[in-house]
């Protein structure tokens, strides 16, 4: 998967509007007139290789032809850092998707459009291509029999204004490429009105806790900005706030449970150590089985010396 979409903000794919509206600015208008987008769903995301091994992508959505009821899958993955095997991830998972229709008894393969949404390096060109037939050694050929493998969506090459204009997916888009900038806060601030029209709290909820995710400025002040743009929802934004605050407390607990463990493992490795240096081991033996410093085991053996 994409450094997890789920993890970066995909979640909010998972809204069927949010889903419709980003799909809606992306593909073709014929494309979009053709499909009846109440029909609109996530498909399974699990694709079996002809190995029988399962591999998962980040999220795909079916959607079904008004004229012939046909499915067309829409398969988007985020993408982060620039991954060499791009191409043949995708390729893997429409086939995966492929050899599923066949087993079911279709006659014919479904369309698949995949999409990859890029939200890494700004100050680097994405360096891969859209069209298949430029991974091949010879091109003009491969257009041929090739056709455009994935559409594009480089957020770090979109204005943000246009963005804005994709409606609610528009909002996702704005944070994936805004959200973990050194000057995120001032961003919102200053331009927050690009991402102004909030339809739902759900929305908003996902959209304060991945900016508290992957944000770089200090958690207050992205709650800070958020309250100035949509003081409609500051219950919602509170809350988020209450349960970060709660997600503090608990990591701390759970790093005091760790160090109390790491020290009774270090206790009990030093007991260990002692038998074995009271029974004349080698320091490289002790060491392999206690795990303890070479300095640590000598200053025991130093003190066994003197008594």
């Amino acid at each position: 998967m994409g450094d997890l979409l789920y993890l970066d903000n995909i979640s909010m794919m998972e809204i069927l509007e949010v889903a419709e509206s980003f799909f809606r600015a992306h593909l073709p208008a014929k494309v979009t007139t053709a499909l009846d987008w109440s029909t609109l769903c996530i498909a399974d995301s699990a694709r079996r290789t002809s190995e029988k091994q399962t591999t998962y992508t980040d999220i795909t959505y079916v959607c079904y032809t008004k004229d012939e009821g046909l499915p067309i899958y829409l398969h988007v993955e985020q993408e982060r850092n620039v991954d060499i095997s791009m191409v043949e991830r995708i390729l893997q998972y429409n086939l995966g998707l492929y050899i599923q229709h066949r087993n079911q008894g279709h006659k014919h393969l479904p369309v698949i459009a995949n999409f990859i949404i890029y939200n890494g390096n700004k100050r680097k060109k994405y360096p891969y291509h859209e069209q298949i037939y430029d991974y091949f050694n010879v091109p003009w050929m491969a257009q041929i029999f090739m056709g455009k493998f994935f559409a594009l969506i480089n957020l770090n090459e979109e204005d943000d204004l246009t963005l804005a204009t994709h409606g609610v997916s528009g909002i996702m888009e704005l944070l994936l490429k805004r959200a973990s900038d050194s000057n995120f806060t001032v961003w919102l601030k200053e331009e927050g009105r690009c991402m102004k029209d909030i339809p739902s709290q759900r929305v908003i909820d996902q959209s304060v806790d991945y900016a508290l995710m992957v944000g770089k400025e200090e958690p207050e002040e992205i709650l800070e900005a958020f309250l100035v743009i949509y003081p409609e929802f500051k219950d919602t934004i509170m809350t988020a706030a209450r349960q970060l605050e709660q997600r503090g407390e608990m990591r701390g607990e759970i790093r005091g449970e760790i160090r109390g463990i790491q020290e009774g493992m270090q206790t009990k490795a030093i007991e260990i150590a002692k038998t074995m240096v009271n029974k004349g081991s080698e320091i490289t033996f002790i060491q392999e089985v206690t795990g303890l410093s070479k300095q640590i085991i000598e200053e025991m053996f130093n003190l066994y010396d003197k008594k």
